[in-house]
């Protein structure tokens, strides 16, 4: 499996961590360019979790946002702007970091398309 755009939770940058999220491509049968997928792996345990952005659709990077300043590791969400080749526009996909495999807790639906190499990290102050 193609993996790219790997992230982890910003507050363990440097450290030991656990958790790594990415987005993956598991070879769909209707490919629009970039990921068909975002995962989620336990380094110690091995797990992989992946959520399929399905048919027609494509991802990119996921960036994690903690749930709160001392939450436990991996206890947040994860956002990835998806490209909808059947709507010809982006929608942000909202995951919980916990259990991506369960698919999106929210979507909000853009009426445009969100460029492939579009890239940022947010920062709440």
């Amino acid at each position: 499996m193609a993996c790219e755009f790997p992230r982890l939770d910003e507050r363990f940058a440097g450290l030991d961590y656990r958790y790594g999220f990415f987005a993956c491509d598991t070879n769909p049968e209707f490919k629009v360019g970039g990921f068909n997928g975002i995962g989620r792996r336990d380094h110690q345990t091995g797990k992989l979790e992946i959520y399929d952005v399905g048919a027609g659709c494509a991802t990119n990077e996921p960036i994690f946002v903690p749930a709160s300043q001392d939450s436990a590791e991996s206890e947040g969400f994860l956002l990835a702007n998806v490209y909808d080749a059947n709507r010809q526009a982006s929608h942000l996909v909202i995951l919980d970091a916990e259990n991506v495999a369960a698919g999106p807790l929210a979507k909000a639906y853009l009426d445009h398309r969100v460029p492939f190499g579009f890239h940022g990290n947010w920062r709440q102050n």
